[in-house]
């Protein structure tokens, strides 16, 4: 391919992106992608398609697979930038032992500069710190409900859903440690408000293990509209494997079966 003609094609597609038409941006990038275009080039343009992605609320599967695809264009030529930006994905994911790995994996490249090698040190040395106090914070407040101290397990996990530098799907998972406390503590009402506010933060990930907890703790609290309505929306969302259509419909069939 010519240099201007990619040129022109590669200022198109940023534009597109800058304007917020991502769709077409997207387009933009995979038609190079099809082009003889080097593969340095390739992996920078499968790195704006994760972009791109990412604004779409593209599937994280899927823009793992792009990062993948970089990756793969940009080894053989002992470039590491797509590497480097995974790493840092995977940490904005939630995924910090991954991106700790990957980091590590990094630090063994005889192409790093020093200056590379610095920065990936501290990125290195901050992800076992951030995830060392919540590993810690998070098992301490396990430990509390398994001890049937409900009040001091609800303000720990709490106190984490506040955390500011942890991932949403973290989040919701303390969330729904605070609807089990409640739950155990025999406050029903609580334990609804924070399973909702769990899903609210699993939701974007397409992510539902807190709202399919929902939906059974609605049914049990006497709210079975509720609880039959939310099991149909999960049972239309295409982030379902097999398995779990089938235990969802299983249970929104028996909660049917109860009327």
């Amino acid at each position: 391919m010519e240099y201007e003609a990619y040129y022109e094609l590669a200022q198109r597609g940023g534009q597109e992106f800058e304007a917020g038409d991502y769709a077409a941006a997207q387009a933009t990038f995979r038609s190079l992608l099809e082009t003889d275009i080097s593969d340095v080039d390739k992996c920078a343009m499968c790195l704006n398609l994760t972009l791109a992605a990412e604004k779409l609320e593209a599937a994280p599967a899927d823009v793992e697979a792009l990062y993948a695809r970089a990756i793969a264009y940009e080894r053989p030529h002992r470039r590491y930038g797509a590497t480097e930006r995974k790493a840092d994905w995977l940490a904005r994911q939630g995924r910090n032992r991954e991106s700790l790995q990957l980091y590590e994996e990094m630090l063994t490249y005889a192409e790093l500069t020093d200056t590379d090698r610095a920065r990936i040190r501290l990125n290195c040395d901050s992800l076992r710190s951030d995830f060392n106090r919540y590993s810690e914070a998070a098992r301490h407040a396990a430990a509390l409900l398994e001890a049937g101290k409900h009040d001091e397990a609800i303000a720990a996990f709490r106190q984490l859903t506040a955390a500011s530098n942890i991932s949403d799907v973290d989040r919701s998972m303390m969330c729904y440690n605070v609807a089990r406390a409640y739950e155990q503590k025999g406050e029903p009402d609580s334990a609804l408000k924070w399973y909702q506010r769990g899903v609210v933060h699993e939701r974007p990930h397409r992510r539902f293990m807190v709202a399919e907890s929902l939906a059974q703790a609605l049914a049990q609290h006497g709210k079975r509209e509720e609880g039959e309505a939310l099991y149909e929306e999960l049972l239309a969302r295409p982030e379902l494997s097999e398995g779990d259509k089938y235990r969802i419909g299983g249970n929104l069939a028996a909660l049917r079966g109860t009327k």
